[in-house]
């Protein structure tokens, strides 16, 4: 197959091939090429023996391999493109010099160019507002080789602090181990979330201290809560009213269509 390919006719290799070979002889040194013949590649190794006239000729056939580096190009450019455009930051540490990569993510949410990070460790850049939490994560990950959504505090380069969700995991590159992590801010859902929170207590708050019988009840009527008043009215614990009773259960039927 390979000759075929090559154009041997009657032992003779073609014209363009005896002028690489003439080629690498004059150097002296080895001359290696690709040969592509349909759908497959061969490397042609072309070796000049010393002190002769004669070539030493290696073909290997590498159109698995060639295959196999293109996928893994390809898996390179994804991985790249979703690790630049991905709108959470995202990290590459290594332990024994520091970050090694970040995202635009990372520059944009933090303050820092990728200047100020790279060759730097987290701890000397002083992103940690809890050292506990940087020691959680690398337990964690020293215990299991990954870490989903751990809660932490950074400190940004101005100064100020974020809430965030940190996942993170131990990926081996170039056979040297890595940390990847991806960070989240959650500070502004926090912060709705503690406004919510605040406001539901308030509510509650007002709503067992109105000074009047008062009941919530959903679509069905089932009463959903009720404060201390309307269950002195009622005559039972609100234990035995909350999720039990309809506020049907409390209205005489002549006022039903009057209630309703």
């Amino acid at each position: 197959v390979l000759l075929e390919c090559w154009g041997v006719t009657q032992g003779r290799l073609p014209d363009e091939w005896i002028g690489i070979v003439r080629s690498a002889m004059v150097s002296a040194g080895p001359d290696i090429r690709e040969l592509h013949c349909r759908d497959r590649i061969f490397q042609i190794s072309i070796l000049p023996l010393c002190e002769s006239t004669s070539v030493l000729i290696f073909a290997y056939e590498i159109t698995e391999l060639m295959e196999t580096q293109k996928l893994l190009k390809q898996s390179e450019t994804l991985f790249r493109l979703a690790f630049r455009t991905n709108p959470d930051p995202f990290v590459i540490t290594r332990l024994s010099d520091g970050v090694v990569y970040v995202n635009e993510a990372f520059v944009r949410n933090t303050g820092y160019s990728r200047d100020e990070v790279i060759g730097h460790s987290t701890n000397e850049l002083n992103i940690w507002n809890n050292p506990e939490d940087r020691l959680a994560v690398v337990t964690q990950l020293q215990r299991s080789g990954f870490v989903s959504n751990m809660p932490a505090t950074y400190v940004l380069k101005s100064g100020a602090l974020i809430e965030v969700l940190l996942s993170a995991s131990t990926v081996f590159l170039g056979g040297i181990p890595h940390i990847l992590s991806v960070i989240r801010d959650i500070t502004g859902l926090k912060k709705a979330t503690d406004l919510l929170l605040q406001s539901e207590e308030r509510y509650r708050a007002i709503f067992h201290n109105t000074g009047t019988a008062t009941i919530l009840f959903g679509d069905d009527g089932v009463i959903l809560m009720c404060n201390a008043n309307f269950a002195a009215l009622a005559g039972c614990d609100a234990q035995a009213i909350i999720g039990m009773k309809s506020w049907q259960d409390f209205v005489h039927p002549d006022d039903f269509s009057r209630m309703q």
